[in-house]
């Protein structure tokens, strides 16, 4: 029953799809891995005076992308068999948004997944904090002054906290502790893969003196340093770079070619992105082929790779 208490299946998911018909099914750490680059877990607020302080909850997983793809918001909605794809106008900007709504999917998919393959950046904590602010909810706690406060404080740390109106309409609450996620540990490529797909830049620069360099980056909040520095072990290559320009963000970079050649290139062929990602990979192994064959240090190589380097951008 809706209400009654829930304990929640661990068992994992056992319907996948393929991304392409000569592709690998997706695995479940990848849809992990896009995740904690990608989605939110929200308790979303709206107004309803019939409703006990005149405030409705709403929990709800999503995952906004641009438009260009809304087909992988389609390949996840088939893996969890549940949620909807929409498009919409966002900032003025077109994109698509993946969302499960129904207290019954959230219980019974969203959870249960989550769960079994769990997130590894500092998003962990929402879900933690969401799945709490759930279980009041879904056993109808919400119906409940008390309740209702408490969820509220469970949302006061999820995100970016409660919105400048909800703090005006409750001055007094206070956010419960968010929890520190910390002893991360990568137990499949495939979490990573999805990471990159969600986080990651492949990426080539050519100076206006000609000089040609490729990079490999991951960006997160300077939050995640733990987990950038399992990243970085786990790949055996990197610098983790802070700009003071913006503190609050950290960069995993590899600049060198050996190493892109080496531990890279290798890594991504043998676990294949799904994404457009996978485009700007293939721009820069083509590339990092010609370099060690010296072709960037001529005329003709040089049109090659501008080429190259244009076509990634189709």
């Amino acid at each position: 029953m809706l209400g009654a208490p829930i304990v929640f299946n661990t068992t994992p998911n056992s319907t996948k799809f393929n991304i392409y018909s000569t592709k690998p099914k997706l695995e479940p750490y990848w849809v992990t891995g896009f995740a904690d680059a990608e989605s939110t877990f929200s308790i979303r607020i709206s107004n309803n005076e019939s409703r006990l302080l005149g405030i409705r909850l709403h929990p709800i997983f999503s995952i906004e992308l641009h438009i260009r793809d809304i087909g992988v918001l389609h390949k996840i909605k088939d893996f969890f068999q549940v949620g909807s794809v929409k498009e919409r106008i966002r900032g003025g900007k077109p994109s698509a948004i993946y969302s499960v709504q129904s207290i019954k999917d959230i219980a019974t998919v969203i959870i249960p997944h989550f769960i079994k393959y769990p997130l590894l950046t500092q998003k962990q904590a929402d879900f933690i904090l969401f799945s709490s602010a759930f279980k009041l909810i879904n056993n109808k706690e919400h119906l409940t002054e008390e309740g209702l406060y408490k969820i509220l404080s469970i949302r006061a740390s999820m995100n970016k906290g409660l919105s400048a109106k909800l703090k005006e309409l409750f001055p007094n609450i206070t956010g419960v502790k968010r929890p520190i996620i910390s002893n991360q540990t990568i137990k499949s490529p495939f979490w990573l893969v999805g990471f990159v797909d969600g986080e990651g830049c492949f990426y080539i620069k050519i100076t206006k003196l000609k000089k040609v360099s490729l990079a490999f980056l991951l960006y997160q909040h300077s939050r995640d340093s733990y987990l950038f520095n399992i990243i970085k072990d786990y790949l055996d290559c990197g610098i983790i770079e802070k700009k003071f320009t913006r503190p609050d963000d950290i960069t995993l970079v590899i600049y060198s070619l050996k190493d892109l050649v080496k531990k890279i290139l290798p890594f991504f062929e043998k676990y294949p992105l799904i994404t457009q990602k996978q485009k700007d990979f293939n721009a820069l192994k083509k590339v990092s082929s010609l370099m060690l064959n010296k072709e960037h240090l001529t005329e003709e190589g040089l049109k090659k790779i501008l080429l190259i380097k244009e076509f990634k951008k189709v």
